[in-house]
Formats: C-alpha cells, structure tokens, sequence
C-alpha cells in the first residue's frame, strides 16, 4: 500500500517536473519572443522617427518648389512683359525706319547718306501738311483704308487757304478731263443730324465749303435718293467748269481721294534737308459757303 503510494507521488513529481521544464521552456520561448516585439518596436519607432524625418524634408523640399515656382512664374510674368514691350519697340522702330526711309531715302548707297524731306515722294505740302492725291479710284471707305495704309487719313479741310489750294492742285492734276472729283474725309453716314469729320469732330459752320449744283445753281448737300433710297452720305471734292466746291454723293460711288498727314519729325541731323515745298495759292478759286441742308 505505502509502495503503491511511493509510486504513486513519484510519478507526480515527474510529471510536475515535466510540466515544470515545459513551463521553462514556454517562458523562455516567451522572453526571446518579447524580446523579438522590442526588438520590431525599436525598429519601428526608429523607421517612423525617419518617415517624420522624411516627411519634413519633402514638405520642406515641396515649399522649396513652390517657391521656386512662383519665382518662375513671376520671371515668366517679367519675360513676357518685356518681350511684349519689345515686341511693341520693334514696331515703333519699324515705323520710324519706314518713315526715315520714306521722307530720308539713301541716295548714296556707299555713304548711306540720306536727302530728307519734310513730305514723302509724290506728296505735296501746304501750310504745314502733307497731301497725297490719288489716281485710282475706290468707294469712300476703302479710299480711307488706303490713306491710314499709308499713315494718313482722307483730308479735313479746315480753312479757305487749303481749300483753295485743293482745287487748284485737283485742276492742275485732272489734265484734259472736264471734272476732277476726290473723296474727302467728311461723312454723314455716323449720324443723320449733322456731318462729321474722319476725327469725329463735327463740321464747323465757319469752315463750309459747299458747291452748287449746275443744274439749278442750289448749293450742296441735297442727299439724292433718286438713285439709292440710303441717300448720300459722303462728300467728295469737285472741281467743274461752273463750280468747285464740296458735293455730298453715295458713299459706293468709286473717285479719286486726298489723304492728309503730318511733316515727318524726325530728329536727325543729315545732309541735304530741304523745305517742305508749298503750293502758291494765288488765284482766287471759286469756293462757295453754304449752310448745311437740314
């Protein structure tokens, strides 16, 4: 009985000691397992310190680029500011190296010595302004286009000097024909009330030189709709047997025309300027003024 219970407890000191070992080895399996976790935590705590570490710098690197972006921009903004300024010198120097060439030809192609002129070639000048007359003939409107091509406008006639002085170079120009007729730059077409110049100053009633008709001897404007229901809206100059003066007619109709412009200025200091050269206005032309048709 005591053997049988001698056994008995030594088989459960060997079963304690085994559980006792298993428990050892748990532990110890536990220990080298945690020790694995700080291991992994210290690891993980140093990657996500470098992540931040990572994150700044790129944050910072991102606010570097926009930055430098904006400093792009900006230069891109002064670039393009100044090239459009440039764009716009090189027109304005365009223009003048035109005019200089216009109204200071080179007649020494060596030297390049230039001969100015306060007109250009196959302008004239009077009181102060360049006149061009034309051979060809267009409607009002593109007789005005092809003055401003050539950096005038059609005529303003403002004082009986200059009227004179046109008919008297438009007589000198129309050789055997009976009638010289040019558009000038005074419309009614812009409104129906009054007549107004390319400048959209309206006409001066000091300053009108209405012609009369042959027909009947009544003066100008009459706003014919016998032909077009739209009237005449433009004027021309005419020079006839009987009369000369201003005559208003269809705007289609195709005449001659008379651009003005303004002397050159141009601020050089060449050889061989000559004077503008003034048409004499002695003879007494027959200039008619009128008060405007209402």
């Amino acid at each position: 009985m005591l053997q049988a219970n001698v056994t008995v407890l030594q088989q459960n000191v060997l079963q304690l000691q085994n559980e006792n070992s298993a428990l050892n080895e748990s532990y110890r399996e536990l220990q080298f397992q945690n020790e694995e976790l700080r291991n992994s935590n210290t690891e993980l705590q140093s990657n996500n310190e470098q992540l931040k570490k990572n994150n700044t710098e790129l944050q910072s690197n991102n606010e570097e680029l926009k930055k430098n972006n904006n400093e792009l921009y900006s230069n891109h903004s002064e670039l393009h500011s100044r090239y459009s300024s440039l764009r716009e010198n090189l027109t304005e120097l365009t223009v003048r190296f035109r005019a200089l060439d216009e109204y200071c030809p080179v007649i020494n192609q060596l030297t390049q010595k230039r001969k100015c002129a306060v007109c250009p070639e196959n302008w004239l000048g009077f009181s102060g302004k360049c006149y061009f007359f034309s051979n060809e003939t267009m409607n009002w409107n593109a007789s005005r286009n092809k003055c401003k091509s050539i950096n005038g406008d059609l005529v303003i006639i403002e004082t009986a000097e200059e009227q004179s002085f046109l008919i008297k170079t438009t007589k000198n120009k129309r050789g055997a024909e009976q009638q010289g007729k040019y558009w000038i730059g005074l419309t009614g077409h812009v409104t129906e009330k009054q007549f107004v110049w390319v400048d959209s100053r309206p006409l001066d009633v000091n300053s009108r030189f209405w012609a009369k008709r042959d027909q009947d001897d009544k003066f100008e404007p009459d706003n014919w709709t016998q032909n077009n229901l739209n009237g005449e809206d433009c004027v021309q100059l005419q020079v006839n047997k009987k009369y000369s003066g201003w005559y208003d007619a269809e705007c289609n109709e195709h005449q001659k025309w008379i651009c003005e412009a303004k002397p050159a200025g141009l601020q050089t200091e060449m050889k061989g300027n000559r004077k503008i050269q003034e048409q004499p206005t002695s003879d007494q032309e027959q200039n008619h003024r009128a008060p405007m048709k209402q």
